[in-house]
């Protein structure tokens, strides 16, 4: 009766299993699992698409920080060292370098979890580079604005310099 309930506890909790992977494999956002060490365990599709790996699996022992750029690393260094040390930390805004060096703008957050007794960081990443772009794009276009309006300013003042000149000229 024992081994019964504990093969159906067994299946019941491969079943969990299967289910958290596949929902965590098929998440729009990325989600990376890394050891105390740096080394990811654990990638799905979206982070393998955010740092274009090809295969998520071909990311499983590379060190995280080589998808964070130079200026970036002791920040992310700092906050790896409290999540470890059992610290909440808020969600950040960041870049990933690539495998083909192009960047990715996130905003992510990263979890104490256990896998295999050992302590470990799962990290959501949820790619903003479309709004990045977009906000860029808006900032242009103001000081492209800015610029015209400066350019029409100057172009009336300089009319109406011209009109109270002949004005004054011809009186």
């Amino acid at each position: 009766a024992q081994y019964l309930e504990f093969r159906q506890t067994q299946e019941k909790l491969h079943e969990q299993e299967t289910s958290y992977f596949a929902v965590v494999q098929n998440l729009a956002d990325g989600v990376a699992l890394r050891d105390q060490s740096d080394r990811i365990l654990y990638a799905n599709q979206a982070f393998a698409e955010m740092v274009q790996a090809d295969d998520p699996d071909s990311l499983r022992g590379k060190y995280y920080s080589e998808f964070v750029p130079m200026e970036e690393r002791e920040d992310t260094y700092r906050r790896t060292d409290s999540i470890f040390k059992g610290a909440k930390i808020p969600w950040r805004e960041h870049r990933l370098i690539g495998l083909r060096r192009q960047t990715t703008f996130v905003v992510s957050i990263g979890l104490l979890v256990e896998q295999g007794g050992d302590p470990c960081i799962m990290s959501v990443f949820h790619d903003v580079t479309d709004v990045k772009s977009k906000e860029a794009m808006l900032q242009r276009n103001a000081a492209v604005q800015t610029v015209l309006r400066g350019i029409a300013d100057a172009a009336v003042w300089s009319a109406c310099r011209g009109m109270v000149g002949v004005w004054v000229g011809g009186g």
